[in-house]
C-alpha cells in the first residue's frame, strides 16, 4: 500500500480531528453500534451496554450536538425522549464495520 499523500501541517482542512472530537472515545462507539441495532431510550442504552448514567447522559447529549444522533419525543408517550441515527449517523454505518473488521 502506497503512502497517503496529503501536507500534514494543513489540520484544518482535514476532517479527522473534527470527527475524533464527536465519535473518538469508546462509549461513544457502543452508544452507536446500540443505536444501529435498534436501542432507542436512554434506559435500553443503560441495559444493553452497562455504561453508568452520567457518562451515558453526556455522550448522548455530545453525539446529538455533533448532529449524530436525533432527540426527539417519543410518539407513543410524550414524556420519554428516543434517540435516532441521522443521516450523518447512518453514514458511520461502513466506518464503523471497517473499524470492528479491522479489530
Amino acid at each position: 500500500m502506497g503512502k497517503l499523500r496529503e501536507p500534514l501541517s494543513e489540520v484544518a482542512n482535514c476532517g479527522l480531528p473534527a470527527a475524533l472530537e464527536a465519535i473518538g472515545e469508546r462509549w461513544s462507539f457502543m452508544i452507536l453500534r446500540a443505536a444501529f441495532n435498534g436501542v432507542r431510550h436512554f434506559e435500553e442504552f443503560l441495559t444493553e451496554i452497562g455504561i453508568a448514567r452520567n457518562i451515558l447522559a453526556n455522550r448522548l447529549t455530545r453525539l446529538t450536538e455533533a448532529g449524530i444522533l436525533h432527540r426527539s419525543p417519543c410518539p407513543d408517550d410524550r414524556r420519554r425522549v428516543e434517540y435516532r441515527l441521522t443521516a450523518k449517523g447512518l453514514d458511520f454505518l461502513t466506518t464503523m464495520i471497517a473499524l470492528r473488521q479491522w479489530g
